[in-house]
């Protein structure tokens, strides 16, 4: 009888060193001289595994600067998109830096830092094409990735009778671009650049933004002082540069502007 409680006492206590009952806010975090945070390794060039099988990437990069400038040091969870949240919930890890958008359903559940990051959704064209808003696009073939986030993003805002042209998947949506089949896709910034580069006989440019979705470090809701002190840390980074420089390593090009607060968020 005695052992059965024993062990049932040690598993207990392994229970709760696996998934703390609270929440680590600022206090506990500078105690313990560490922050624990989630990030992935599977969004390039967010985050990818490096040559030693250690996450890299904008994320990690921006988690490492977010403890340097807390004064504490890093232990990096790998997690993977579906349990960003739930990991924030079961106190697994302190904070979510890991390309976690900003929208009123996880504002529910978790609380946000002020944005670091930002998603855009632009219209790629060739550059003799003159159009800088969805209102002008409707003389032009529109390609599309059937079920993706664009297609209904396009329909909605492409003028009626736009003739919009859907494929299977992005690489023949792309490719419909490089060749000439349509006049001009909707994408990610980042997957427009490429596309861009890869195809320079096509002269195609950035013509506008359709939509933007912003990132913030994911937090509990029980560690409001952590986000707070993390927040003054992300501005801290935004007004020396030290973010904008790895946006550029990472990235390329110049860190947009972003919201400076959470409730900015549009």
């Amino acid at each position: 009888m005695f052992k059965t409680f024993a062990v049932l006492g040690l598993l207990a206590v392994f229970a709760g060193l696996a998934t703390p009952s609270s929440a680590a806010d600022l206090d506990e975090v500078i105690a313990r001289n560490k922050i624990i945070i989630g990030v992935q390794n599977d969004v390039p060039p967010y985050s990818a595994i490096g040559d030693n099988n250690e996450p890299i990437g904008y994320d990690i990069d921006v988690a490492k600067l977010l403890a340097e400038r807390l004064g504490v040091n890093v232990e990096l969870v790998v997690l993977t998109g579906a349990n960003r949240v739930p990991y924030l919930l079961s106190n697994r890890v302190d904070a979510v830096v890991a390309t976690i958008g900003i929208t009123p359903e996880r504002r529910k559940a978790i609380d946000f830092t002020r944005p670091y990051l930002v998603f855009r959704t632009v219209m790629l064209a060739p550059k003799d094409i003159k159009t800088t808003t969805a209102d002008d696009i409707g003389a032009y073939r529109v390609g599309v990735t059937r079920g993706t986030m664009m297609d209904p993003l396009v329909t909605k805002a492409a003028p009626a009778g736009t003739n919009i042209m859907r494929f299977d998947d992005d690489a023949t949506t792309a490719t419909a671009l490089a060749t000439g089949q349509v006049d001009m896709v909707p994408t990610g910034e980042l997957i427009a650049r490429a596309i861009a580069e890869q195809n320079p006989d096509r002269n195609l440019e950035i013509k506008f933004v359709m939509a933007s979705t912003y990132a913030g470090v994911g937090v509990s809701k029980d560690s409001p002082a952590l986000r707070d002190r993390l927040n003054e840390v992300i501005a801290q980074t935004l007004a020396d540069g030290s973010l904008s420089k790895l946006y550029k390593t990472w990235l390329g090009g110049a860190l947009p502007e972003l919201p400076a607060s959470v409730d900015e968020v549009p």
